[in-house]
């Protein structure tokens, strides 16, 4: 989907600026939810929002968990992994240096 819309621009801010940049050459910029406006507000604020609920209202039944957590799970999993393998990655450094 992001190499179907690669050439559409986009537009976010950043603490610094408001920049505009083509969606395929995005490496960071999406922002963060902002937990001091209302829902409205705060989703009207996310590049491509429309494509991106459409994609998740469309998706087919193998995209979907049972329980329809799966999105939960996506935004957990790099905290666990970190948690997880960070000590190892450290210890493993420690030792072959």
């Amino acid at each position: 989907m992001i190499h179907e819309h690669r050439e559409e621009s986009i537009t976010y801010t950043t603490v610094h600026a408001t920049v505009e940049q083509l969606l395929g050459s995005l490496q960071y910029g999406f922002p963060r939810p902002d937990l001091k406006l209302n829902l409205a507000e705060d989703a009207a604020r996310l590049p491509l929002r429309e494509l991106w609920e459409a994609w998740w209202h469309d998706r087919p039944a193998k995209l979907r968990d049972k329980d329809g957590l799966e999105l939960l799970r996506a935004w957990i999993q790099p905290v666990f992994t970190l948690r997880l393998i960070g000590p190892r990655t450290r210890r493993w450094q420690e030792s072959s240096s």
